[in-house]
């Protein structure tokens, strides 16, 4: 895709009462500030970067995409659980997989991660960088580990949960790492989407 897109909601006058969901969005390839949502002097305090590595299980699996930088040494596959929701399945304690990433140059280096959770059922995993990132004056960063939990009490629902960790911000322009995500249960547990910016 390129470029962004941005969005409006058509003139009041011209949806002749219909109710707010027959609202049509107005795509445009090309900027006009006046016709933003969100005011212009705002825009400047938010961090947007554009994806480097993009692994999407839907696309994936629906489209036939490459699965290059993806590695299974255990334990997970890529299928639908339910009709038209595929994702990268584990129902193996110990099981991992691992996803090549790269960086951009950025003030806020990102990882985001989309995982299912539920209410019931679901286990968790163990998100960890297990390849050294270069960093300024060649010295290497262990990256950051954390627990992602698939249960959740709040309601009795199942979502996908996106998971933004911030990287140490002093990575040289597309350094590289592996992700590796490691199942801590015989529940199941989902992933829909690794990106990183």
């Amino acid at each position: 895709m390129k470029g962004l897109f941005h969005f409006r909601i058509e003139e009041c006058d011209k949806l002749n009462g219909k109710d707010i969901d027959d609202q049509k969005l107005v795509v445009e390839n090309e900027p006009h500030h006046n016709q933003l949502m969100t005011p212009s002097y705002l825009i400047p305090k938010f961090n947007v970067c554009s994806p480097i590595s993009h692994f999407d299980s839907y696309e994936i699996f629906n489209h036939h995409h490459n699965h290059q930088g993806i590695s299974i040494r255990s334990g997970w596959k890529l299928f639908e659980d339910r009709v038209g929701k595929p994702g990268w399945i584990s129902e193996e304690k110990g099981s991992v997989i691992e996803f090549e990433v790269s960086f951009q140059s950025s003030a806020f280096p990102k990882l985001v991660i989309g995982y299912l959770t539920s209410y019931e059922n679901m286990g968790s995993a163990k998100l960890e960088f297990v390849s050294k990132m270069k960093v300024s004056k060649n010295k290497s960063n262990g990256g950051v580990d954390m627990m992602l939990k698939g249960i959740h009490r709040e309601t009795k629902a199942s979502q996908t949960y996106p998971t933004i960790i911030f990287v140490p911000p002093n990575l040289i322009e597309n350094s590289r790492a592996k992700v590796r995500i490691i199942s801590q249960s015989e529940d199941k547990f989902k992933i829909m989407y690794v990106i990183t910016c």
